[in-house]
């Protein structure tokens, strides 16, 4: 390979180059220079400096400027608004709560003496979250496809009679005033046609029409409820 003399400098070809540099990492720049001492004879060193040309030099992509900042700017404002929806958010529960909620502790099955048909209770408890007062207008329970029977005047529990049966639905229109982060526990019995009892499965829909101070409307929160007799869950 010939060494060719440009000005002060020696070019080479790239072949001479390859115990020092492999070829595909030298693409990515047009020319580089490589520059030593050489000892003449004993004498003073002399500089000598080769010059590697690459004529299929590439050029690195560039991003467009205006994009990158168009990309910052976007994901800036979208931060921002997150920051901003978590400290609304947070804001809110901490002065007005968080929105009620049924809890349905437990069910079963017994039986009335002397009565011809079974007595099922549901027990659960309405829990008031917010941090101000709410009222329970009225409460609607519907036990799936049994067939209600009629409410004696003195319920099981021994307590007097609030709730009544309309159109097959089990219904109580007592108010009830809860403090803020208190709970209201409800015990309804209701007897039900005698049936089979060996595989007794039934959706129970609870709800508790509300009225809310702050909002100034009635409000109404529903819950559904597995009602299952016989059966393992």
């Amino acid at each position: 390979m010939a060494v060719k003399k440009h000005r002060n400098d020696w070019v080479l070809p790239g072949p001479m180059l390859r115990g020092s540099a492999p070829p595909q990492e030298l693409k990515l720049c047009n020319n580089f220079t490589l520059g030593f001492r050489v000892k003449n004879g004993g004498q003073s060193h002399r500089p000598v400096s080769f010059t590697y040309e690459n004529d299929e030099a590439t050029t690195l992509p560039t991003l467009d400027l205006s994009l990158m900042q168009w990309i910052s700017s976007t994901v800036l404002t979208l931060a921002s608004l997150t920051i901003a929806y978590v400290a609304v958010t947070f804001g809110y529960r901490q002065n007005y709560g968080w929105p009620p909620v049924l809890l349905v502790l437990s069910h079963g099955v017994g039986g009335l003496s002397g009565e011809e048909d079974y007595v099922a209770h549901v027990d659960f408890e309405f829990w008031n979250r917010r941090k101000y007062p709410v009222i329970v207008h009225f409460v609607e329970m519907k036990f799936g496809n049994l067939t209600l029977g009629t409410i004696p005047e003195q319920s099981p529990s021994g307590e007097s009679a609030r709730w009544y049966i309309f159109h097959n639905k089990l219904i109580q229109r007592e108010h009830v005033g809860l403090d803020p982060a208190s709970r209201h526990l409800f015990e309804p019995r209701v007897p039900f046609k005698r049936q089979p009892l060996d595989d007794l499965t039934e959706i129970v829909k609870i709800d508790v029409f509300y009225f809310d101070p702050i909002a100034n409307k009635r409000k109404k929160l529903t819950t559904k409820y597995r009602f299952r007799i016989g059966q393992e869950d």
